[in-house]
């Protein structure tokens, strides 16, 4: 196993890589036919460029975020549909999951609307790419809120109330009561962030 492991990871790395987002979506949407020319590349070669793009995606993701500005929507649609033809199936997904993952977490504001329109509305999308684009989705969420897991029975004792009433899990919001019952209080969970690359790199440096 650990020699097929060394043989996937060194597959991998000769694979070509784009240098720019742009570029990444063109080797994304790069037509699987065509004529297998002298002067065009064959149907192995673009295949290899796609699975070369979106192991780099992240990447160039979180290296220049100012280019999601221009291409998420594009970006977005490219990367839910990139299954090019390859050996490691499983690396691929790993790497897509997450770019689609950088691109939420980098740049929500503007990734949020583009991943949900081409998951939900595109009518391009089967069972299994909607519930990729939510994994993602969800990945960002912790990723932006950045917090260690909390003990559900810390909460109860800090916030003086019995925790069994959460039935086990952890509340980020208003909890409905009953006539006759307290209030419970509101646990909040994170903070609200907007398209800011600069305070996700200061997050990532661990300031």
């Amino acid at each position: 196993l650990a020699v097929v492991a060394r043989a996937t990871r060194k597959r991998i790395a000769a694979l070509p890589r784009p240098t720019s987002l742009s570029q990444c979506v063109e080797w994304l949407r790069q037509a699987r036919g065509g004529d297998d020319t002298a002067s065009s590349k064959t149907s192995v070669d673009r295949a290899d460029a796609a699975e070369g793009a979106v192991h780099a995606a992240e990447s160039l993701i979180r290296a220049a975020p100012e280019e999601l500005i221009g291409h998420a929507n594009d970006l977005v649609a490219a990367l839910v549909h990139a299954h090019p033809a390859t050996p490691d199936d499983e690396p691929l997904a790993v790497a897509r999951r997450r770019a689609l993952c950088a691109v939420a977490a980098t740049a929500p504001g503007v990734a949020g609307p583009a991943l949900s329109a081409e998951a939900f509305a595109s009518g391009r999308c089967d069972a299994g790419q909607r519930l990729e684009v939510l994994d993602a989705i969800a990945d960002a969420a912790r990723e932006l809120a950045a917090l260690p897991s909390v003990a559900i029975d810390d909460v109860g004792v800090r916030n003086g109330y019995d925790a069994s009433v959460l039935g086990g899990t952890l509340a980020s919001g208003g909890a409905s009561t009953t006539r006759g019952e307290t209030p419970r209080p509101i646990v909040k969970v994170g903070r609200e962030r907007r398209f800011a690359p600069k305070s996700l790199e200061r997050l990532r440096r661990g300031a």
